[in-house]
């Protein structure tokens, strides 16, 4: 019985994040800055991501959500961690109400079999990240 409640308890905070459909990925800002050749596709939020975010950065969460279409359609810049690593990401710098802050949306780096790019994580960094990523050997972050 209490495996049963414990199943039932995570469906309904899954339900309480819904997924969202964001739109067209920049791909071509991806292609020439990191050298991928990436086809066309739209990124998606499930719900289970928008739960990690929620969840995992709960003090950017506000932020993040208010921004996320922003980053995608007008990114500042555009990184990887590696070649080895299965994600890519855009940075914009937005407003916080306090200053400004750079968001980071991590996207899968291969369309899932529906075609959507799959946001996988979103949060903030500070400008000495953002800063520490640039000057990267190799450069970890391309300003787009």
């Amino acid at each position: 019985m209490t495996t049963k409640f414990s199943n039932s308890q995570t469906i309904v905070q899954r339900q309480q994040y819904k997924a969202i459909k964001l739109g067209a990925v920049p791909v071509d800002l991806v292609n020439k800055a990191l050298g991928r050749t990436l086809v066309e596709g739209r990124a998606k939020l499930s719900a289970l991501a928008h739960q990690h975010i929620a969840q995992d950065h709960p003090t950017d969460y506000a932020l993040v959500m208010r921004a996320l279409r922003s980053v995608l359609d007008a990114p500042d810049y555009v990184g990887h961690d590696g070649f080895d690593i299965p994600n890519f990401y855009f940075v914009r710098a937005v407003s916080d109400g306090a200053g400004q802050a750079h968001v980071l949306v991590a996207i899968a780096i291969s369309p899932s079999a529906d075609g959507c790019y799959r946001v996988r994580s979103a949060y903030s960094i500070s400008p000495a990240t953002v800063a520490n990523r640039l000057g990267a050997n190799p450069p970890r972050l391309h300003r787009v």
